[in-house]
């Protein structure tokens, strides 16, 4: 018996196939099809590709629910999958028509991301639906495609890592650098051995785990801070700038988002473990391309491009701020200043305590304005007269809490000497 698997189909079309029957005498109608192709419309999943589904858990995994809405237009796809899985695995082709004109057309939404303090994130960018899939056969979402269209654009040729949901689900990505990654907690150089080089852009005394990023895909948008910050329920995650650093690690376990992708991975391209498993980030989310459609490429040509002294465009631990002049930090998922003007309301009156430490040396416990701002305290030395050298703003008074305060000002008069110290738990007082 001659079998026909359609998956050795690689193109959409008319397709001619030839069986030699000289060395049997079954019947042409004998042949059989170890697969059967089931053609149709989903809003979700693959397009234009062929996708083979197993089970009925398979269909809700790649091309989700029962579509009620394709339904009362005449698309039956989901329930022919179900019915035709009844008699075994079958090959499914979701079609999709696109609108391929530049003005006009099927556009989708990409962004490149910054994996250094220095740059900043490139936002949201457009093109052309199309262009991210490979055509000459079947549909198939292209890396390449992908890579292409960042080095054609200004605005994204010189990032390192990029992302584009060409699924029907919106997602927001949540990208912040890692912890801590134990197999990897190890230096550069003790990784690669003799018979490999250190790649270019990589310093070989930084740590792999370095270059390890978390990935979090959240389903919905969660990008309008502002409403989010007043709502009742994610108010206690979001204020108007963005997720609250406190609020990251409740996010991933709680009922209130859909998590539907949590995973860590390396910007260092191929990286691979002891057991020749991949850890590169793009390799990992790529994984869930059929059922996700979110696409990932790092672009490891222009990182090979790169000396470890370009920290301006490969930099996750923040050397590139030393003696820098960034004010505002955008890039992975974090946006925030690095210089903060905070505001104190002054007091229009003084109010001070004394106490007497023993004979001698009383203490000022001071909350006022000029000389007694907030944050300083007095001691005074009676009849003492201090000849150590002091310098104001340099020179330290040791706390009885293993803290240190600072000296910011002291006068000797008629033997005596007071000194105004300022420390941390002056910030509580008042």
């Amino acid at each position: 018996m001659n079998n026909i698997n359609l998956l050795d189909i690689r193109r959409p079309g008319v397709t001619t196939i030839e069986v030699d029957n000289t060395a049997t005498d079954r019947a042409v109608e004998d042949v059989i099809f170890e697969e059967r192709l089931v053609v149709g419309f989903s809003r979700k999943g693959a397009f234009n590709t062929v996708t083979r589904i197993s089970s009925v858990s398979d269909r809700r995994r790649v091309y989700g629910e029962i579509d009620e809405f394709l339904e009362k237009r005449g698309s039956y796809f989901h329930r022919m999958i179900d019915i035709a899985l009844q008699e075994g695995p079958v090959l499914a082709l979701n079609l999709l028509p696109v609108n391929n004109a530049e003005d006009g057309g099927d556009y989708v939404d990409y962004t490149s991301l910054s994996v250094s303090p220095q740059n900043a994130n490139s936002g949201i960018i457009k093109d052309l639906y199309s262009k991210f899939y490979e055509k000459e056969r079947f549909w198939r979402p292209s890396t390449s495609n992908f890579l292409q269209i960042i080095n054609s654009n200004t605005l994204t040729r010189d990032s390192i890592l990029s992302f584009v949901n060409i699924g029907q689900d919106k997602y927001s990505i949540l990208i912040k650098k890692t912890d801590s990654v134990v197999p990897f907690d190890k230096y550069i150089q003790e990784y690669y051995n003799t018979d490999q080089e250190v790649p270019s852009y990589l310093n070989p005394l930084d740590k792999l785990s370095d270059y390890f990023v978390d990935v979090i895909v959240l389903k919905g948008d969660f990008t309008n801070y502002s409403k989010l910050s007043t709502d009742p329920t994610y108010s206690k995650y979001f204020d108007s700038n963005g997720l609250k650093n406190s609020a990251l690690a409740s996010l991933k376990t709680s009922r209130d988002f859909n998590v539907v992708l949590s995973v860590t991975g390396s910007l260092i391209p191929n990286l691979l473990d002891g057991s020749g498993i991949s850890y590169s980030i793009d390799t990992l989310i790529n994984s869930y391309m059929s059922s996700l459609g979110l696409l990932c490429v790092i672009n490891d040509d222009y990182l090979n491009s790169l000396s470890a002294e370009d920290l301006s465009v490969f930099d996750l631990t923040g050397h590139s701020l030393t003696n820098s002049d960034v004010t505002q930090v955008d890039y992975l998922s974090y946006k925030f200043n690095l210089l903060e003007n905070l505001e104190y309301t002054k007091r229009l009156s003084h109010t001070s305590v004394d106490y007497t430490l023993f004979d001698g040396v009383s203490y000022q416990n001071s909350i006022g304005n000029n000389d007694y701002g907030l944050f300083l305290n007095r001691i005074k030395y009676d009849g003492i007269s201090i000849q150590s050298n002091i310098i104001p703003n340099v020179s330290l008074v040791e706390m009885n809490n293993d803290d240190y305060g600072v000296i910011k000002s002291y006068v000797t008069s008629s033997g005596d000497t007071i000194i105004n110290y300022t420390h941390p738990d002056k910030r509580n007082e008042g």
